[in-house]
């Protein structure tokens, strides 16, 4: 395994704000950019950082921000007015999607579990590439917009029980175990919802005591997402599954707008690594020989979504 010198950070900060800035210009999200800059440092291109383990373990923190941030962002009032349509639509993509991907994996001797792991994948949207494109066209507001976010809302709540069933994939098969994790998770969170949406703001006692403090109230919501994904950990769920949960009771606090202000630029340093890692993983020798298939999915993904 190899480590990464300072001069190897300074370059991949370097190329991940070039690309960043680059799409950012373009009118694309900058998460674009940074996976092109992990595809030009990774083997397949330059091979500057031939090996991602230096940066899995940032990676995988950035994951637990990732979905921290989601929680952080969940409008649980607003999607409260929409649920039903929103869980329909929903359901009916990944419903769709299985099918399909079942169908092709048929096709293309694919695995059932990778078939899986592609449907799930295709099913989601990017919460915070979408709201971003609302924002830019001034959708926000409108009945699309409202009822846009509410879809992305179920997705992001969907995510839980996928995280887990894929987990058990992980381990070659799917035991009953893995389902009573699903349904401890689902109660967990559906009881966190229902208590959360029917009351005013909570308060946190930890939270308010740094509150106005510029160097603790970042270290505050760090501890709160790291601290329930160690939590969920130890029972057996997913550690991101507590860094969701982590960010939806923080999300619905009165400290709200502080937090999330404060975590910000960690959250945006570890999403960088994140996707970064991610162009790191991409062989595109890999795609070129599996063209016919990368194309079939790409051609479903933007007519099936699309529709």
């Amino acid at each position: 395994m190899e480590t990464l010198h300072l001069t190897d950070i300074a370059l991949v900060v370097a190329a991940a704000l070039a690309c960043g800035l680059l799409f950012e210009r373009l009118k694309q999200p900058a998460v674009l950019g940074y996976i092109l800059a992990g595809i030009l440092l990774g083997p397949s291109v330059l091979g500057l950082v031939p090996d991602r383990a230096p940066v899995e373990a940032l990676a995988e923190l950035g994951i637990l921000m990732l979905l921290f941030l989601v929680g952080m962002e969940l409008d649980l009032r607003a999607f409260k007015e929409m649920w039903l349509v929103s869980l329909l639509t929903t359901l009916l993509q990944l419903g769709i999607s299985l099918l399909v991907l079942v169908g092709l994996g048929k096709i293309f001797s694919l695995p059932l579990g990778l078939s899986i792991v592609i449907a799930c994948a295709l099913a989601l949207s990017s919460t915070a590439v979408a709201i971003k494109m609302l924002e830019n066209i001034n959708e926000m507001d409108s009945p699309t917009g409202r009822l846009t976010i509410g879809v992305l809302i179920a997705q992001d709540l969907a995510i839980v029980p996928m995280i887990l069933i894929l987990k058990g994939f992980a381990g070659g098969a799917i035991s009953l175990t893995i389902f009573a994790k699903v349904a401890l998770a689902v109660g967990l969170l559906a009881l966190l919802i229902w208590y959360l949406s029917r009351r005013e703001r909570i308060h946190l006692p930890l939270i308010q005591l740094v509150a106005g403090n510029h160097d603790l109230t970042p270290l505050a919501g760090l501890l709160f997402c790291f601290g329930m994904a160690v939590i969920t950990g130890l029972m057996g769920l997913s550690a991101a599954y507590g860094a969701f949960l982590g960010g939806l009771i923080l999300g619905n606090t009165s400290e709200r707008h502080t937090m999330t202000e404060a975590t910000k630029p960690i959250q945006s340093v570890l999403m960088m690594v994140f996707f970064l890692s991610i162009g790191l993983l991409m062989d595109l020798g890999y795609i070129w020989d599996h063209i016919v298939k990368v194309m079939v999915l790409l051609l479903f993904i933007t007519l099936g979504k699309t529709a």
